[in-house]
């Protein structure tokens, strides 16, 4: 009498590769909608920003002027856009690196700045950040000293908002 080897199985059956690849889809769909809650040049604008204040900041440091950034909330999307000045005039603007224009546009992006002092709520207005000799920042709204820590934060509609914290005393923007 002969005796059959017994059987073994190699390969995947039907059912575990359908699984796999439910779960494959499943996976491509949820980086797919992660993907499109979070704006690349909405991320990348502040990080530009924080670079530019702390830009700010070192030019305060290395000489005998206040230097600062101000934002400019203007009434239409176009009209919004933030310059580096120098002084006790916001007038008195310089060109920041990277950028060929005095200011840095952050409407034609569709990009609004909003603004806390302390426990404050946010509000999209005009505002100052001017560093004194010491890189400590001085002011961002009006009445507010460096003993309070600043909120700026960037939104777009659709899209998660990026924060940028201004440590109160040091100036410090982690």
């Amino acid at each position: 009498m002969r005796v059959s080897p017994p059987l073994t199985s190699k390969g995947f059956t039907l059912l575990e590769i359908v699984a796999v690849l439910a779960l494959i889809s499943i996976f491509a769909v949820l980086a797919i909608v992660q993907h499109a809650t979070s704006d690349a040049s909405l991320t990348a604008q502040a990080q530009i920003l924080a670079a530019h204040i702390r830009y700010a900041q070192m030019r305060s440091l290395n000489s005998d002027t206040q230097w600062g950034i101000h934002y400019h909330h203007g009434t239409s999307t176009a009209d919004r856009y933030y310059t580096l000045y120098h002084g006790e005039n916001t007038a008195n603007t310089a060109v920041l690196p990277g950028q060929s224009d005095l200011r840095v546009p952050l409407g034609k992006m569709n990009i609004v700045v909003e603004s806390s002092v302390g426990a404050g709520a946010l509000s999209a207005q005009d505002f100052q950040l001017k560093f004194d000799a010491w890189g400590s920042p001085e002011s961002i709204l009006a009445g507010t000293s460096h003993t309070d820590t600043a909120l700026l934060r960037l939104e777009k509609p659709g899209y998660s908002p990026q924060d940028i914290i201004i440590t109160r005393n040091t100036g410090f923007i982690p």
